[in-house]
């Protein structure tokens, strides 16, 4: 790969951080943890995976809640679930391998997912 090109998001591996960190703490609704004291505030180091700002991934299979919500399961190994109280909901009927997805970074440690060819956005999290 040429020198200053980086590599596709999509060739992270399954092991990939990214999604994980924020939903460590149970509370993706906070500031980044800190201490002050003194007068200087020290802020937790970055996790890895902040380095890397979207994926895209194929489906594997997808499934839908009772309340009408998306699990699905990439084809990195990783499975991300439609938030509860999303207001946009997917309409998936054709065999999952079909569907491109990306996943990227929202407000407040959130993470959104696009489906490729369909218009919305999703509200993820991200659970293995």
């Amino acid at each position: 790969m040429p020198a200053g090109v980086a590599a596709p998001a999509a060739a992270t591996d399954a092991g990939s951080g990214f999604g994980l960190a924020a939903n460590a703490d149970g509370n993706q609704l906070t500031a980044p943890a800190a201490q002050v004291s003194g007068g200087t505030a020290t802020v937790k180091a970055a996790a890895d995976s902040d380095a890397v700002d979207h994926i895209t991934a194929h489906l594997v299979s997808y499934r839908f809640s009772s309340q009408n919500y998306f699990t699905v399961v990439l084809d990195n190994g990783q499975t991300w679930r439609q938030i509860n109280g999303d207001n946009a909901f997917a309409e998936l009927k054709l065999p999952a391998q079909q569907y491109a997805v990306t996943i990227k970074h929202g407000f407040f440690g959130s993470y959104n997912l696009t489906i490729a060819g369909q218009p919305g956005l999703f509200r993820v999290r991200r659970i293995a």
